[in-house]
């Protein structure tokens, strides 16, 4: 413990040659199988593979410079997980913006309350989410305050506002000239702001820089090696709108494996997931693997020759 009631690892600290998680998520995208399927939908059954990522994500990016997306604004991300959702993800950190996640609990007054505190400008929803915004585009249009300069709904159609799709469509073909787009100060400009408990008790906002993720990335081959032979099929059951799942998702994605992403959560579309996708790791906190013992058990006690697993299941670390 220093002299500033600070606990430090003894452990050197990981230098890079990257100081932007766009530069170094596209270098890492790079080195993988543009056919290699990276993301799969576990209800819808639809996959993206690295090339389409990479592709789409720059056609997101160019369009929204066309749409007037500038350096300074800051997006503020909520719905469900899914491919889209990530392809925005991915198109965000390309651009070098700042992002807020939102937690899939909050209602309209803490969408209001976070906005405001983050200084967002620009709205990513779910179209069925979109209402939880309606007191900040109140706010907007009557009070001059949370001034909104750009509505994007990456599943459906809603009204006047610009879909995921349409995005596609307008960036089709083109790249960005260089990534991340935006110059990025990394002592300054945050990767995400969020709030969350962080495992730690009482909810606060925290300011996540690019350096974080960049050192989590390197590190994994302490916390991501799951030392196994076989391809790596993982199930991401955790939302875009906690931390877990939005720093998970790129993660394990440039690290080569397979994610399965799950929209609305259940354990039973879980199990199912597991035989139809044979899902291999499944990342578990306490709290969460506790709800899955008894349904697990009886996935593995199944009597099946062509179920590949043994129970009990490897894992890492207590339920």
């Amino acid at each position: 413990m220093g002299k500033d009631n600070i606990l430090r690892s003894k452990r050197p600290v990981i230098e890079s040659e990257f100081k932007t998680v766009g530069a170094y998520i596209w270098d890492k995208l790079q080195k993988l199988d543009s056919n290699a399927v990276c993301l799969t939908e576990a209800l819808s059954g639809k996959q993206l593979t690295i090339g389409e990522l990479k592709s789409r994500a720059n056609a997101v990016a160019v369009a929204l410079v066309d749409r007037g997306v500038t350096k300074g604004d800051r997006i503020a991300f909520y719905g469900q997980n899914s491919i889209q959702h990530a392809v925005l993800r991915f198109a965000v950190k390309f651009l070098g913006l700042t992002f807020m996640p939102l937690s899939p609990t909050f209602e309209k007054y803490e969408v209001r309350q976070e906005f405001t505190a983050a200084g967002a400008n620009i709205i990513v929803s779910s179209a069925d989410d979109f209402h939880k915004f309606q007191w900040v585009l109140d706010d907007s249009q009557n009070n001059n305050i949370n001034g909104v300069k750009l509505v994007v709904i990456f599943d459906g159609k809603r009204d006047k506002h610009v879909t995921y799709d349409q995005l596609v469509a307008e960036g089709t073909g083109r790249t960005l000239p260089q990534i991340p787009y935006f110059e990025v100060n990394p002592d300054i400009d945050m990767l995400f702001l969020i709030h969350t408990s962080g495992s730690t008790g009482r909810p606060k906002c925290a300011m996540i820089p690019h350096r974080t993720f960049i050192a989590g990335s390197q590190e994994s081959l302490t916390f991501l090696n799951y030392e196994m032979s076989e391809q790596v099929v993982l199930a991401m059951q955790y939302p875009c709108g906690h931390i877990s799942g939005t720093v998970m998702i790129p993660m394990q994605v440039i690290n080569g494996f397979r994610l399965v992403i799950f929209g609305e959560f259940s354990e039973e579309l879980l199990m199912k997931s597991i035989e139809k996708y044979r899902i291999n790791v499944l990342p578990a906190f306490p709290a969460f693997g506790r709800r899955l013992i008894d349904p697990l058990e009886q996935l593995f006690m199944l009597e099946s020759s062509d179920f590949p697993y043994s129970w009990p299941p490897r894992r890492k670390g207590p339920l």
